[in-house]
């Protein structure tokens, strides 16, 4: 059987490459760090493929009990969300902008 992981980062469509280049820039600054952290996770809190499978079945369940209220709510939270994404993404690409535009 193949190794299962797990996602360490999610990005809204068409940020998938500034997520990344983001990711890699955190990871290189402190990349001993983030090894000896995730290698303590994996030895504390290992998963084995059953519990995975297990996790999942729970929370298909949940979304298959989901009532109209809840998805309001969803909606809601997602609504806001991006809202904070995108004043986030606006001020990190005014920060790259202006910082590209002091060279030319």
């Amino acid at each position: 059987m193949g190794v299962v992981d797990v996602v360490d980062v999610l990005a809204e469509d068409l940020q998938g490459e500034m997520a990344v280049y983001d990711y890699v820039r955190k990871e290189d600054r402190s990349a001993n760090g983030y090894r000896a952290l995730r290698a303590a996770k994996e030895r504390v809190n290992p998963v084995s493929y059953k519990e995975l499978i297990d996790v999942a079945d729970i929370w298909v369940d949940a979304a298959l009990r989901l009532e109209p209220r809840d998805l309001r709510m969803m909606g809601r939270l997602v609504t806001r969300q991006i809202g904070l994404k995108h004043n986030e993404t606006e001020k990190r690409q005014a920060k790259f902008s202006g910082s590209g535009s002091a060279s030319a």
